[in-house]
């Protein structure tokens, strides 16, 4: 799902195709309350990752990003563009076979893409980092980066200074000398930072608002995270200051997620198996965790992803493949359910 502004909210999800599954494109101009079909993407799998992966198959559609309402992307192992609000999706010109993630933050879009392909489980081949301005038609490569181990994943997010920040993992234990990286796009130049962590599996983390962004990194039993935060940069290394206090600890999960809405307001989140999942908030940025005062009731294999469209707002996914998300409005105190339901 993706806030286009406005109110308006787009969700691309399974349904079917005169029969035969397929990824359909969902709307709500009311900020969640009704929603009605926007399009059916035939032709293509029904969407999603692998149960337990962070990337798609070469067939399927993983992810949607709206820069407004009426302009936005599918991606996944293709990537398709819209300029009427979703009522019609086209192919979108790009250097990459499979895009892994994608960002946007209005003016621009950055997306990640391998060369290879993807099954469900890896990417494979070089990874390049293309983008545009959101008018464009069509995407540049702004780098490409020669792999040979395959990819866990490639994560996007703009912070609030204007650049883009990818984060590329390999597979655990994929052997090789490369164990991943963090960039800093501004435009053509792109910058490897350092995220303050002892190796490369630490989370940089863009604040919604304000001036600071975070970076949360794993401890020994990659279960506890300690966190950083530094002013946002737009073209140089963050400057890091580890936060005071004792790491959050997530407990055990596959999938490990961060949001914050400004630099006092952060949310933590893990899931991915049965009986798994927590969520943490903290209200003085970073420094003491808890959970929330009214919380949604954790879903069976908690949660996938959290994520902030910026104000006191907070959104929740579930690793659970229902039809749904959890919404907060007062930093992550509390939490409403929104159906993901045709009406």
């Amino acid at each position: 799902m993706s806030f286009a502004g406005d109110d308006t909210i787009l969700g691309i999800g399974s349904g079917t195709c005169s029969g035969p599954a397929c990824p359909v494109v969902i709307k709500s101009v009311d900020n969640g309350r009704t929603w009605n079909a926007a399009a059916s993407l035939r032709g293509a799998d029904s969407p999603g990752r692998g149960a337990l992966s962070h990337v798609g198959s070469d067939g399927a559609f993983t992810g949607i990003r709206m820069a407004n309402p009426q302009i936005g992307w599918i991606f996944g192992g293709g990537l398709l563009r819209t300029t009427t609000g979703g009522s019609y999706w086209g192919d979108y010109i790009h250097e990459g076979a499979a895009v892994l993630d994608l960002a946007t933050n209005g003016t621009d879009v950055v997306f990640t893409s391998v060369t290879g392909g993807c099954d469900a489980t890896k990417c494979t081949g070089d990874l390049l980092i293309e983008g545009a301005p959101v008018g464009d038609a069509r995407s540049r490569v702004i780098t490409r980066i020669p792999l040979s181990v395959p990819l866990d994943s490639a994560d996007v997010e703009f912070n609030q200074a204007g650049a883009a920040i990818v984060r590329a993992l390999p597979v655990a234990d994929a052997g090789g000398d490369w164990r991943g990286a963090s960039y800093l796009v501004s435009g053509a130049t792109v910058t490897q930072i350092d995220l303050d962590c002892p190796d490369s599996r630490g989370r940089y983390l863009a604040a919604a608002g304000g001036t600071m962004d975070f970076a949360a990194c794993p401890g020994a039993d990659a279960r506890a995270f300690s966190i950083s935060r530094a002013p946002q940069e737009r073209m140089a290394q963050p400057s890091w200051v580890r936060v005071d206090g004792p790491p959050v600890n997530l407990g055990p999960g596959v999938f490990v997620s961060f949001a914050a809405t400004d630099a006092d307001n952060l949310l933590a989140a893990s899931g991915g198996r049965e009986g798994q999942g927590t969520m943490l908030l903290s209200h003085d940025g970073g420094a003491t965790w808890r959970e929330p005062a009214d919380p949604a009731p954790l879903p069976d294999r908690g949660w996938r992803w959290v994520a902030s469209p910026g104000a006191d707002w907070f959104y929740a996914i579930p690793a659970d493949p229902i039809r749904g998300f959890w919404r907060s409005t007062d930093a992550g105190e509390s939490w409403s359910r929104v159906t993901l339901a045709n009406g």
